[in-house]
Formats: structure tokens, C-alpha cells, sequence
């Protein structure tokens, strides 16, 4: 089998899920995973063998793709500014706007050494993780309520080896550490309850809906929160980076400025949309 046969087979099985483009994006991933090789070493070799194992984790691959299964979670990983993490079922699929967050803080912060950073509602680690190999020995702090994102996190550190980063178990609204920390970054759950039908089908059946949504009538909570924590917690001069929902913005804003923090910056992502704010004590 060539393998641009193998792609059209594969995308042929997924179109009654995905669109054209998903499929065929989707079956490059799947290719690459079961023969270990990138999409350029492929289309040079060209001609590749389903033998007897492959075959099998193939089309179990495929039985869950077609039940719905995010494919992050049926390969059991996700990429992440450039390096590959663990991720399983319970935790979120990173996404894109979340990487332009993590480059805005090491751009700001890249020539600064030892700085003290916590990262609230820390998931798969992915924020915290890439700022402790990307920063200049930075210590690092995570915490969660949930145990699978406790879990998940740990096995990304210790896949990195990484020594500068912690991950706790901890609720936000009873956070309690004497640390004062240089930056707190947190992406919340923003996604409101009337928005559930704006999202993929994939996402609302598949990944945690404690991570994703919140309340309708007080949409932020985790916001205010962790606002109430860094008036403690963040030193003086710190500085605190949200990812938000577009659509709240203005809300925010006002909220940062009513809690005593300086509003400095509403950035926008590459689809030009408001969802990051960057604020100082």
C-alpha cells in the first residue's frame, strides 16, 4: 500500500464524522503514530505494510474515531508549542490560543531568572511545563482540584525530567500557600452554559465539562478568584495573565481594576479575536 492510499482509505472511513480536511489531517496523524515516522519520511518511502500488530491498533483506532473519540485521546497525546504531551480522557485538548498565551509570557519574561510562577487550574501541565523548560530557572507552582489533571501533570513532568515544578492539589477558593509568586497565569473555565450549542459535538461529549463551563449568572467566578488570591499571593509589581472568553472582555477589565490590580493589556489571537489579558499589582 502507498501511502497516499493509506491516507484516502483512512479519510474514505472518517468522513461520516469529520470533514474532508479533519479526516485527511487526522489520518497524517494516525499514520505517523502507528509507523513512526513523519509525514515527509512517509511520502518518501511511499510504500508501507499493515502487518498483523499494526493492523490491529489500527482499526482500533478507527472503531473509536467513528464512536466520536477526540483523536488527542485515541492517540493518548497532544502537541504543544512544539513538544509532544500525555493526554487522557478527563483532562482538556490543548489548544492554539493557549499556546499564544504561554509565547506572550516567555516573551515578556525570557531574560528574567528564577522567577516564582503559579499556574492555576494547571490540567495536563502544559502552561507550567513549557514555562519551566522555556524560562530561566524558573520555580514553578500548579494546582488543581481534579486528581485525573493531578495525574496526567505528574507523568508530563517526570516525561521531561523536569525538577523546577510542583503540582498540588488544591481548590481555588480555599488556596492556601505562604509563596508570593512573580507571575500567576490561569486559562479557567470561561464557556458559558448557553454557548454548550456553539461547540463540536466531540468536545461536549468528551472532554470535562468542569473545565470548560461555567455558570451562566456568574460567568467569573474563577476569575474573581484567583483575583482574591494574587491581592495575597502575587507580589508586589507582579503580574497576572488570563486566557478569557472573547465575549467578556469589558467585564474582566472592570472587575481587574475594581479588585485594585493596573489593566494593562487585552491581546488578541490570531483569528483577531479578545482572549487574553495581561494585568499588573
Amino acid at each position: 500500500m502507498t501511502y497516499s492510499e493509506f491516507i484516502r482509505k483512512t479519510s474514505n472511513e472518517l468522513t461520516n464524522i469529520y470533514c474532508e480536511s479533519e479526516a485527511n489531517s487526522i489520518s497524517k496523524m494516525l499514520a505517523q503514530d502507528l509507523f513512526k515516522a513523519d509525514n515527509t519520511s512517509l511520502i518518501i518511502q511511499n510504500s508501507i505494510i499493515l502487518d498483523p500488530d499494526i493492523k490491529e491498533k489500527y482499526w482500533n483506532y478507527i472503531s473509536l474515531l467513528k464512536r466520536g473519540v477526540p483523536v488527542q485521546y485515541v492517540l493518548g497525546y497532544s502537541f504543544f508549542y512544539g513538544y509532544r504531551f500525555n493526554i487522557e480522557n478527563g483532562v482538556l485538548i490543548p489548544r492554539q490560543e493557549t499556546e499564544e498565551l504561554v509565547d506572550w509570557i516567555i516573551k515578556d519574561h525570557k531574560k528574567e531568572e528564577s522567577l516564582s510562577i503559579l499556574e492555576v487550574g494547571t490540567g495536563s501541565g502544559i502552561i507550567a511545563i513549557i514555562l519551566a523548560m522555556e524560562l530561566l530557572k524558573p520555580k514553578i507552582m500548579g494546582i488543581d482540584i481534579s486528581e485525573k489533571a493531578i495525574e496526567v501533570t505528574n507523568s508530563n513532568i517526570q516525561k521531561f525530567k523536569l525538577k523546577n515544578i510542583s503540582v498540588e492539589k488544591q481548590d481555588l477558593f480555599d488556596f492556601k500557600s505562604n509563596i508570593m509568586f512573580d507571575i500567576i497565569v490561569s486559562n479557567p473555565p470561561y464557556v458559558r452554559e448557553f454557548e454548550k450549542r456553539l461547540m463540536e459535538s466531540l468536545v461536549l461529549e468528551h472532554e470535562p465539562h468542569q473545565a470548560l463551563f461555567v455558570n451562566d449568572d456568574n460567568p467569573l467566578v474563577y476569575y474573581e478568584a484567583i483575583l482574591k488570591l494574587a491581592q495575597i499571593n502575587l507580589c508586589s509589581g507582579g503580574v497576572g495573565y488570563f486566557e478569557i472568553n472573547e465575549s467578556l472582555g469589558n467585564e474582566l477589565e472592570s472587575m481587574i481594576t475594581n479588585l485594585g490590580f493596573k489593566m494593562d493589556a487585552l491581546r488578541r489571537d490570531i483569528n483577531n479575536k479578545p482572549r487574553m489579558i495581561r494585568f499588573y499589582k
